[in-house]
């Protein structure tokens, strides 16, 4: 039963979410709930007004882990057998949203200090953990489908690697480090520094680096 690139970009988006903390860490790839509780540290330890993310908006705050690889790994699992028995011909969002809060029911745990928690009609999730991961989800669907115009910048850049780089002028390596840099250099400028953007970051971050990496190389003394 297939899955397609569409369906595990919007699952990974979503895990991604919830893993998420710009406060973990100065350094970008490290800003996970990981990172925090590798230094024995809770999410409401940092989740507070120094943060400047909307509590309201973003997902990370409502969390105190992730979603771990066995709990993805079971997700699909589940969504396929699903989509099987629904005749499907590949594993849809809508089949993840159905199986997902069954699997994650007794593994992602509430942050009750979250300023999102604190709001009377909120309260309530804090027992019907069903309606809320499904809020939760559904709130990584709409999050998602509002950043695909930043995404699809993102692609562009990413899907003119193609094979390699080794063969390409120096002068066109220049001019897509300077692409890469000028996208980054907007996204930081337009963008709240929230998973969504993260994500991207990283992704220039590494384009970035392979391409400068690709210069150096060929400017180093053989």
């Amino acid at each position: 039963m297939p899955v397609p690139e569409e369906t595990l970009e919007v699952l990974g988006f979503f895990a991604g979410q919830l893993d998420f903390c710009r406060r973990a860490s100065d350094t970008l790839e490290l800003r996970t709930k990981d990172t925090l509780h590798l230094a024995g540290r809770k999410v409401a330890h940092v989740c507070t007004e120094d943060c400047p993310l909307d509590k309201q908006v973003h997902l990370c705050t409502q969390t105190e882990n992730g979603v771990s690889a066995r709990a993805l790994q079971s997700i699909l699992l589940f969504a396929k057998a699903l989509a099987y028995f629904r005749g499907a011909r590949g594993v849809s969002v809508e089949d993840v949203h159905r199986v997902l809060p069954f699997v994650l029911h007794d593994k992602i745990r509430h942050n009750p200090q979250s300023a999102f928690f604190q709001k009377a009609e909120n309260q309530v999730l804090l027992v019907d953990r069903i309606t809320w991961i499904r809020r939760l989800f559904d709130g990584a669907v709409a999050q998602h489908a509002a950043y695909q115009p930043v995404r699809a910048e993102v692609r562009k850049l990413e899907a003119e690697v193609g094979p390699g780089i080794s063969a390409l002028p120096e002068a066109e390596l220049k001019k897509r480090l300077a692409r890469v840099q000028q996208r980054l250099d907007a996204m930081l400028k337009k963008n709240e520094l929230g998973l969504s953007v993260y994500d991207n970051l990283v992704a220039l971050k590494s384009l970035y680096v392979r391409y400068q990496t690709e210069l150096e190389g060929r400017r180093a003394p053989s």
